[in-house]
């Protein structure tokens, strides 16, 4: 079974996945979109989107990389260094490209001809690149779905005291945000005194099992379970700031 992984490079998660599908057997090649532009697009975006708040802005981007620099420590210590993986596996293909919607990654997908494409992390897909997997194009998302669509769910949901609904879900990817049929989910199992990183550290291993769970039933030829979203409880929570960061803090006293 012919399967290709899109990442996004520099994440201590992606690599975590790359490294368990090749154990698995379910590797065949690594799609590595560059991060550099996207992140001075961001960067740009979240500085100027309301000039006259630089001031605050310019604090949402600190609290921003204070949380990302904290939570891929925490990966990168757990995840890669615990088990021992330096880096993408060994022997496997990789494709680099600023852009995995670019006509070139088209091309390499064609030319694959994979049966599954699995998501983690990168930029929104086109139908373009859906459609190369002639099977499933699965996303691994870092929230219960339809409630918490986009980033962070982990931040919002210990935020609203909503942590019997934290877990990662497997979804079928379209063209919408976090809009496809689910095929897998499940709460993450927590103590209650987790910090953020740490409920991310959960969420990502949890996500992972998930999705081996879901490629084995691939290989056996079992169709996996295609649940359309209730859109009438979708939520999308934006990006957390520098004043909800601050507002957590004063209600839970932790991140």
């Amino acid at each position: 079974m012919k399967t290709v992984l899109i990442t996004l490079e520099g994440k201590p998660a992606g690599v975590y996945l790359a490294n368990k599908l090749n154990k698995a057997g379910f590797l065949d090649l690594i799609v590595l979109e560059k991060s550099g532009k996207s992140k001075s697009k961001k960067l740009r975006r979240m500085l100027f989107k309301k000039w006259w708040k630089l001031p605050l802005n310019m604090l949402d981007v600190l609290i921003a990389w204070t949380y990302l620099r904290e939570t891929n420590a925490l990966l990168e210590k757990e995840l890669l260094q615990k088990n021992g993986f330096n880096g993408m596996p060994v022997g496997i293909k990789i494709f680099e490209t600023s852009n995995a919607n670019s006509k070139e990654c088209i091309k390499k997908l064609e030319a694959e001809k994979p049966e599954v494409i699995v998501v983690l992390g990168s930029s929104i897909l086109k139908p373009e690149v859906i459609s190369k997997a002639k099977k499933y194009c699965l996303n691994v998302h870092g929230g219960m779905l339809p409630k918490y669509r986009n980033v962070r769910s982990e931040f919002w949901a210990l935020y609203t005291n909503d942590l019997e609904n934290f877990g990662p879900s497997i979804v079928h990817l379209d063209a919408g945000l976090d809009t496809g049929a689910i095929a897998f989910q499940k709460k993450v199992g927590l103590n209650g005194n987790e910090n953020l990183t740490e409920m991310k550290l959960k969420n990502t291993v949890l996500g992972v099992e998930l999705l081996l769970k879901a490629l084995c039933m691939v290989k056996k030829g079992k169709k996996l379970p295609k649940q359309p979203q209730d859109k009438s409880k979708r939520e999308f929570f934006p990006t957390p700031g520098f004043t909800d960061y601050a507002k957590l803090f004063l209600k839970k006293r932790k991140f």
